[in-house]
């Protein structure tokens, strides 16, 4: 409180607020501080932490329930169970969703997300079904007489795609933002999976790749909330995607397209002072010059002696970065 008189002095001698403005904010800040946090903000941790809690102890429940009888369930009895599971779950979340405390909406975006992957489940039932085969030739651009794991995969992929998408446009949070990335890149690797794709893993890395790539580049324009999160996770699974690629054909290609994308992470990252960035950046250089250098040098000392020129070219580099930021300070720090 003392802090804030301060301030409001400061700012009244500045000529930014009244005396009567002083007063005003100072009175409604001692009665806020007097009365404590408001109702709602004390019940909502306590009603996210129940939610969960309760959340937890049906699925457990449900667990132990079906878990010998199961198989005895036929179709119907199935459907209609994990139908309500994921009705309940949807409906909690859309009665809760305009509560503004921020531990509900963690809560409702928990439990969408947890729907999402109900009619996942749902999907799966049902094409695993007798007819299954009827359904999923009914949707997709290709005939099938039999369902394989991949087949399975790619519709609850797809399902789950489509009403992860469309969540995370409404909820640009953390979670709604993941489950969407998680399930494009189900569907992009189970798609290279299929027998049709001959180049199987080593291109469905590569889109893996450009999927992980394009996030970060949409986080940057601002189209990803939260964007730090955005380009965390997608410089995660860029690196992760072109490390699988390298594995396969043309690699040394693909090692220089690593390489390349991960000094680009480091020195964006840098101008954006961007932390994440920076550490997934150098964990791809660490990753990605060994193995460039044994290629190149796959006998001898000289691999030895590259890598030590490399590692001694970035102690250079972020010596360089230190010196730069500290003399581009804010016109705030160069003041004595």
């Amino acid at each position: 409180m003392r802090e804030l008189t301060a301030r409001l002095n400061e700012w009244r001698s500045a000529g930014l607020i009244t005396a009567k403005q002083v007063k005003d904010i100072a009175s409604y800040e001692r009665r806020a501080t007097d009365q404590g946090p408001p109702a709602e903000g004390r019940s909502a941790p306590v009603a996210e932490a129940v939610g969960y809690v309760g959340a937890a102890i049906a699925l457990a429940a449900m667990a132990i329930l079906l878990g010998d009888r199961w198989g005895d369930l036929g179709f119907g009895g199935r459907l209609t169970i994990i139908g309500l599971l994921t009705l309940i779950l949807a409906g909690a979340a859309f009665a809760l969703r305009r509560t503004t405390a921020a531990p509900i909406q963690r809560l409702v975006s928990v439990l969408a997300v947890c729907s999402v992957g109900g009619a996942g489940w749902l999907t799966a039932v049902i094409l695993t079904a007798p007819t299954g085969a009827d359904w999923l030739n009914a949707v997709l651009p290709f005939e099938t007489t039999s369902l394989h794991v991949r087949d399975i995969a790619l519709s609850v992929a797809l399902v789950m795609l489509a009403l992860a998408a469309p969540l995370y446009f409404y909820r640009r949070r953390s979670l709604p933002q993941l489950a969407a990335l998680a399930c494009l890149l189900v569907v992009t690797g189970t798609v290279f999976a299929r027998p049709a794709f001959t180049g199987g893993v080593t291109w469905g890395a590569i889109v893996i790749w450009a999927v992980g790539v394009a996030w970060v580049l949409l986080a940057l324009g601002g189209w990803h909330r939260p964007s730090e999160l955005a380009v965390a996770s997608g410089s995660l699974v860029a690196l992760i995607g072109m490390i699988t690629a390298a594995a396969g054909d043309g690699r040394g290609v693909l090692l220089w397209l690593g390489l390349a994308t991960a000094v680009a992470l480091m020195w964006r990252g840098v101008v954006l002072d961007a932390f994440p960035m920076v550490a997934f950046g150098a964990i791809g250089v660490l990753v990605f010059v060994p193995q460039i250098i044994l290629e190149c040098f796959p006998q001898g000392s000289g691999a030895v002696i590259a890598m030590l020129i490399t590692g001694l070219l970035l102690v250079v580099f972020a010596v360089g970065i230190a010196r730069r930021r500290r003399g581009g300070s804010t016109p705030q720090e160069a003041q004595p």
